[in-house]
């Protein structure tokens, strides 16, 4: 997933590498670890309220493109949720 080839501090494609509701969310913070392969990302998205549900079905989505996301959910203020994503590769099977 090219997810884990982009630059660190691009928060912008981040976003867009992340979900098309790119526009119901803030990239508030994200972090690639792993040497010299990426094999996990962590970020922080500030989400409009009203569309939660919308933003959260995506993020799942990636589970079916070969990724393992996960997240974490709560109140931020009257208007919006913040969700703390995880985004791992899965490791792969050794024979």
């Amino acid at each position: 997933m090219r997810m884990f080839d982009l630059p660190h501090g691009d928060h912008k494609a981040f976003a867009k590498a992340l979900t098309r509701a790119r526009q119901d969310y803030e990239v508030k913070w994200w972090w690639k670890y792993g040497q010299p392969r990426i094999d996990l990302i962590r970020a922080t998205l500030e989400v409009k309220t009203e569309v939660v549900g919308h933003v959260v079905s995506e993020v799942m989505a990636l589970n079916r493109e070969g990724v393992q996301a996960t997240m974490k959910a709560g109140p931020y203020g009257a208007e919006s949720v913040r969700i703390d994503v995880e985004i791992a590769r899965p490791t792969e099977m050794k024979h």
